[in-house]
């Protein structure tokens, strides 16, 4: 794993990217042979005033749930429709959504 802090880029007049520093994070998984498992790396970048205290170990174990979320997302638009779901009652969708994570 490597990383690198304080990164800054370049922004554009609308949004000041400069203005925000990062951690950035490359992440490469291994097997016990000391191999990649997937061709590429993953990038993560990590925001906010916490960045600084976050190591580069937790920003990876971080994403795990995250990876869940993002996934569960994508498969209940396209799979469960949940992007054209329509019902008056707000909390009936969210009680149902939510029993599937």
């Amino acid at each position: 794993m490597q990383g690198w802090r304080n990164v800054l880029m370049r922004g554009k007049r609308d949004l000041p990217m400069h203005r925000y520093p990062f951690t950035l994070v490359r992440a490469t998984v291994l097997d016990k042979e000391g191999r990649p498992v997937f061709k590429r790396a993953l990038w993560l970048i990590v925001l906010g005033e916490w960045r600084r205290e976050i190591s580069l170990v937790e920003a990876w174990q971080a994403y795990g749930p995250r990876f869940d979320l993002e996934h569960y997302s994508h498969f209940g638009k396209q799979r469960l429709l949940l992007a054209v779901y329509r019902t008056p009652d707000v909390e009936h969708k969210e009680n149902w959504s939510h029993s599937w994570h």
